[in-house]
């Protein structure tokens, strides 16, 4: 348990530490683009390799393709923006504060854990 949440912190530091470099010699655009192909092609040579295979229906893949855009393109887009104009500590900071806003979120809706 311990040792996941290291490897996303590590992760998810290392993502800010090198948009925010990132940022310094393009922009916000070029910035995702690059990430999207990299994702792509490394997709790509896992299903090449056979280490992942993808199967999909088209009703399932119309079901679910808003939700596929609109979740990377919003979230790495904001993501890299808002590095533009913050360091990437102050949104590592932001990032911690995550838990207690969907806890604190879940007991204004009154909501009860899935998991009883």
């Amino acid at each position: 348990m311990y040792i996941a949440a290291l490897l996303y912190v590590l992760v998810t530091g290392h993502s800010f530490l090198f948009t925010k470099v990132a940022l310094e010699g393009g922009g916000p655009v070029d910035i995702l683009a690059h990430r999207f192909v990299a994702a792509f092609l490394g997709l790509a040579i896992a299903m090449a390799l056979g280490w992942v295979r993808v199967s999909f229906k088209k009703s399932e893949v119309l079901h679910i393709l808003p939700l596929a855009l609109f979740y990377p393109l919003s979230f790495f887009g904001f993501q890299t923006v808002g590095l533009m104009y913050a360091t990437s500590a102050e949104a590592g900071i932001m990032m911690c504060t995550t838990p207690f806003q969907q806890t604190g979120g879940g007991r204004m809706r009154k909501e009860s854990p899935i998991s009883q």
